[in-house]
């Protein structure tokens, strides 16, 4: 019996997912940054 409570310690591989950290790409998009673009044409408007 006491082999058996060995096993319990390969159960840490349920801690190994760390696939989760994978998603952290979701905030690679700075895309979101290349939009100030749009605050340049107003300056067109001063030239008028």
């Amino acid at each position: 019996m006491s082999p058996a409570s060995s096993t319990n310690i390969a159960t840490p591989t349920n801690v190994a997912p760390p696939t989760n950290l994978a998603p952290p790409k979701n905030v690679a998009p700075p895309t979101n940054l290349a939009p100030p673009s749009s605050v340049a044409p107003p300056p067109s408007r001063f030239k008028p």
